[in-house]
């Protein structure tokens, strides 16, 4: 298997995910904090999935589009 976190746009805005925030939870507390320097524009409605290997992730759920994955240490 492979690591991967998928979050959905349920509103009706638009979001650049070059500021998102992504953590691990650890002593109730959050660890390993990054944030993405991606360029991706993220609109109402669509998924998206971060994962540390896209190809893996790619063999396992190959209906997934691949517009939506972003390659990220998790």
């Amino acid at each position: 298997g492979v690591d991967f976190v998928e979050l959905y746009n349920a509103s009706p805005k638009y979001f650049q995910l070059n500021q998102l925030k992504l953590a691990n939870w650890q002593n109730e507390a959050p660890a390993n904090i990054r944030t993405l320097d991606q360029q991706t524009l993220w609109a109402p409605a669509q998924w998206q999935v971060f994962t540390p290997d896209r190809a893996l992730l790619q063999q396992l759920f190959p209906s997934m589009p691949l517009e939506s994955v972003i390659e990220t240490p998790l």
